[in-house]
């Protein structure tokens, strides 16, 4: 019976070539099948055609397994290089901010405004790994995370700048940035909702304009670049954006149920 094993595996996996990995994969094979026989000499049967047939069927497609492995094996290192190569340039990115903190400082001596070089190669190094780590996600059509990481990327870009604005210039009201910065978040998650086609994609979008149209009218505001009043219908405008494209929405369904029937 063993040889018999023996003549199936050697037939059977001939096209994956002779190794040390695939001579231990052969012999794994083969250990498997005598001890499928031996489980069916244990139930009592003895036809010694019928225990050959229901071991080989019981260990199935041998060289789609060895297919499988390979692949899954390839894909592994595949990972294991990105993340080194990941590695390597977050190190290299954190080593040259430090170098040029110094190196910068030293010759300026303003070491008070200089950390915010060191803000920066923070920022970059986390802005880097959220693309790279985008970028898997995107592959297997993981949306939730892609937003955050849009919004969490944004956020970060804006802060570096306002700091950079507080810090080397005397730009007042620099705080407005940050509505600035609302906008852009709520504007390209709606954007990236529309990408994917989410079912979400109207309220996204309604959301976005009442929220762009409000902070607009407030940032314009505090800026002095308008007055309050009457320009207060900025977010009123905003609403009545909102209700057209609701209604246009509404309709275009209602229409499309009445022609199915």
């Amino acid at each position: 019976m063993k040889e018999r094993f023996e003549d199936y595996i050697k037939v059977t996996l001939k096209s994956i070539g002779e190794g040390e990995r695939q001579e231990k994969y052969r012999q794994k094979m083969l250990d498997t099948l005598v001890d499928y026989a031996q489980e069916c000499k244990i139930k009592g049967m003895d036809n010694s055609e019928l225990i050959y047939t229901t071991s080989i069927e019981k260990l199935g497609d041998i060289l789609e397994k060895y297919t499988e492995m390979e692949e899954r094996k390839e894909e592994n290192i595949k990972k294991i290089k990105k993340i080194g190569i990941s590695f390597i340039i977050g190190l290299v990115v954190i080593l040259s901010t430090i170098l040029a903190y110094i190196i910068v400082s030293a010759v300026t001596k303003s070491w008070d405004k200089t950390w915010l070089i060191l803000v920066g190669g923070v920022f970059a190094t986390i802005i880097t790994a959220t693309i790279f780590i985008s970028i898997s996600f995107v592959k297997k059509q993981q949306w939730i995370p892609i937003r955050i990481f849009a919004a969490v990327d944004i956020a970060l870009i804006f802060t570096l700048v306002f700091l950079c604005f507080i810090m080397l210039t005397d730009t007042p009201k620099s705080f407005v940035l940050f509505i600035i910065m609302t906008i852009m978040i709520s504007g390209v998650d709606t954007a990236i909702a529309y990408g994917i086609n989410s079912k979400t994609r109207l309220i996204d979008l309604i959301v976005f304009i009442q929220t762009a149209t409000a902070l607009e009218y407030v940032m314009l505001g505090i800026l002095k670049m308008v007055s309050w009043h009457p320009y207060w219908i900025i977010p009123v405008v905003g609403a009545f954006i909102n209700m057209v494209i609701v209604s246009i929405v509404l309709y275009m369904k209602y229409k499309n149920k009445k022609e199915k029937q």
